[in-house]
């Protein structure tokens, strides 16, 4: 089997699928994705994560059971690469994380890359990538904790928005939408993997796995050609299959620097700012302002605003905020 033939039968015709890639976390979904990829012969791909392969990872990772204790990196290297005679097809991989910016393979690899994809299932490793300049375009993809439903976040091809920016507005949806309400509900349960405090893993069928990678795999390889950025959920109905998608309007992001800190938000957010001072002048007001902060990046992100509370005291010259819901 040949890299032409591979794509030919996989159908794709396009001429996208010659360049670098990084994807960083080769767990269960990244490893499924890797796999995907590779029969496809869609990109060449470095992989990279700091972790190995225990025993309870081969109910859901693409490792076998001769794999347990060798570096999920080299693990999902080796099996791509079995899908082809011998050299054909070469990955890389490193035994790292991905925001370690000290180690230059790290830094080399994504440098030369044309796509980052951050599968790594962590808050720190898409908001630091966030801050780097020195990076490609980059893509955020993840489960939810019950495994039903899987998430796609996509910077543009200019990073005018960057992951952080994107995450902050998911956020958003999620306490504002008829969907978002079990969204992001309690796994299944839990099993004890091992002896230490954090050894524990949650309970995802592998056919969750394989159905949100195949999903992701093949979104990120269509989305990536386009030049803006997306937000996009997928929600599984594990009763009848059907898979019902969520697209998000994505808004522009402003940045606001005061002192070390950094106060983001989006145009959305401002435009409504605006008409609730408006409606409320010539009388002072003040709502809710709902978001979370980063104090390693410092950085302040605005998710939303409420309305004053119907029990608030306002006029010219001040405001009091009631307690009223």
């Amino acid at each position: 089997v040949t890299k032409d033939f591979a794509r030919k039968a996989s159908g794709l015709i396009d001429d996208h699928n010659d360049f670098k890639g990084v994807l960083a976390g080769v767990g269960a979904l990244g490893s499924a994705i890797a796999d995907l990829w590779a029969k496809e012969y869609w990109g060449e791909w470095t992989f990279i994560d700091p972790d190995y392969i225990k025993t309870h990872n081969i109910i859901r990772h693409i490792a076998k059971d001769l794999h347990v204790g060798v570096f999920k990196a080299d693990v999902v290297k080796q099996m791509v690469e079995m899908n082809y005679y011998p050299y054909y097809h070469i990955a890389n991989a490193i035994h790292d994380s991905i925001t370690n910016i000290g180690n230059s393979k790290v830094i080399e690899s994504i440098t030369a890359a044309a796509l980052l994809v951050d599968a790594t299932t962590t808050l720190d490793s898409p908001r630091n990538l966030s801050q780097m300049d020195q990076i490609p375009r980059s893509v955020s993809v993840f489960l939810t904790p019950s495994g039903r439903s899987a998430v796609l976040l996509l910077e543009d091809a200019e990073r005018s928005m960057r992951l952080d920016d994107l995450e902050a507005q998911y956020y958003r949806a999620i306490i504002n939408s008829d969907w978002g309400k079990d969204h992001l509900e309690g796994h299944h349960g839990q099993l004890w993997v091992g002896a230490g405090c954090r050894d524990v893993s949650a309970v995802i069928s592998n056919e969750s796995i394989q159905l949100h990678a195949a999903t992701l795999a093949r979104q990120i390889r269509l989305l990536t050609v386009k030049p803006e950025s997306f937000i996009r959920v997928w929600s599984a109905n594990s009763e009848t299959g059907v898979i019902a998608l969520e697209e998000l309007t994505v808004y522009n992001s402003l940045c606001f620097k005061r002192g070390d800190w950094e106060v983001i938000m989006d145009i959305d957010l401002q435009e409504r700012l605006g008409k609730m001072r408006m409606y409320h002048l010539p009388n002072e007001t003040g709502g809710v302002i709902v978001g979370y902060i980063d104090q390693k990046l410092k950085h302040i992100y605005v998710v939303d605003i409420l309305n004053a509370p119907a029990d608030s005291e306002a006029d010219r010259t001040g405001f009091t905020r009631g307690v009223s819901g």
